[in-house]
């Protein structure tokens, strides 16, 4: 599983809810999963000066996925779009994917990128899904989620002002990759989310129990 995650400052509100819970993710995956590899593609504006993509290739050590994201700010960014396309071209291309294993990618972000590149994008990706893979993208930002901001600022608001599903650009991207794009569905537990989109929904039904103490 390679994580694909939008560092930009756009993303400041919700990246250490992020980090956390992808933490979580690897360590609880790898207690059902054993010889499951982990990676992380943080991606922002290509006229950062810091970095436009910084990689975490998949790795067996938790360790190392904890010491990326413990150094990992979001900040940056200007405009409406973002790096996608590179941090997908990076975690597709770069990451040491074994022969024969699953390969999936999450894109988590709140931010599309550039349309006029989206034809790009799918194309690689569609590329990336004859070799096996899969990409899901989940829409963290504040207006496909009102439920995370009612959750955070412990009052309510009129949910009828926000988008309340992923953005076009994530829909694509996840149906050339043949895999979900998701809000948080009013469910603010990331880990919930995160690992029913890593393991199927089939996983989540049987193992609905475990998955409510999230």
């Amino acid at each position: 599983v390679v994580f694909v995650v939008d560092a930009t400052g756009s993303m400041s509100w919700v990246i250490e809810e992020v980090k956390l819970r992808i933490n979580d993710i690897t360590q609880m995956v790898r207690s059902l999963v054993p010889i499951a590899r982990f990676g992380i593609v943080a991606y922002r504006d290509r006229k950062d000066p810091e970095f436009t993509t910084r990689q975490q290739a998949l790795t067996f050590s938790t360790a190392k996925m904890r010491g990326f994201l413990d150094n990992l700010v979001a900040f940056g960014g200007g405009d409406l779009y973002e790096a996608i396309g590179d941090g997908l071209q990076v975690a597709i291309e770069e990451s040491g994917w074994r022969a024969g294993a699953r390969h999936l990618i999450i894109v988590i972000g709140d931010a599309p990128p550039r349309r006029e590149e989206l034809g790009g994008i799918t194309r690689r990706i569609e590329g990336f899904t004859r070799f096996g893979g899969t990409v899901s993208a989940l829409d963290v930002g504040p207006e496909a989620n009102p439920a995370l901001i009612e959750a955070k600022t412990k009052r309510k608001i009129n949910r009828s002002l926000y988008r309340n599903e992923p953005l076009y650009e994530f829909s694509v991207i996840a149906d050339a990759g043949g895999g979900d794009s998701a809000t948080l569905e009013g469910d603010v537990r990331i880990t919930k989310r995160l690992i029913t989109l890593i393991m199927g929904d089939q996983f989540a039904r049987e193992m609905r129990a475990l998955l409510e103490v999230i």
